[in-house]
């Protein structure tokens, strides 16, 4: 197996707003892999400025996922686990587009 040389950063269950916006989301999990380097060492990101998680991961067992949300804050990757079944949509023109293979975390 071969193994991947990737930084990145997990934050877990990590509250996201943006005020212009006036939206915000609490992924299960998030991670900063492409942008790593970005948000290295801050203690508050603001996402005015600072870039959303690269990849978000939500578990849809006690809640509802909400897309639109993800889209509004431009969330390059948004894997949802739901009933069982992993579904992986990749941000491309504004909506999210399921595919077979992660481009964050091929393999």
């Amino acid at each position: 197996m071969e193994e991947l040389d990737i930084e990145f950063l997990t934050l877990g269950s990590t509250t996201f707003k943006h005020p212009a916006l006036n939206k915000g989301l609490e992924p299960d999990q998030c991670f900063y892999i492409q942008n790593e380097a970005r948000v290295r060492g801050k203690n508050r990101l603001d996402l005015t400025v600072d870039p959303p998680p690269d990849l978000a991961l939500e578990i849809d067992i006690t809640s509802r996922t909400y897309p639109d949300i993800y889209k509004a804050l431009k969330v390059p990757e948004l894997w949802r686990f739901d009933r069982g079944e992993l579904q992986i949509g990749v941000l491309q023109a504004g909506e999210y587009v399921l595919v077979a293979e992660s481009p964050n975390l091929p393999r």
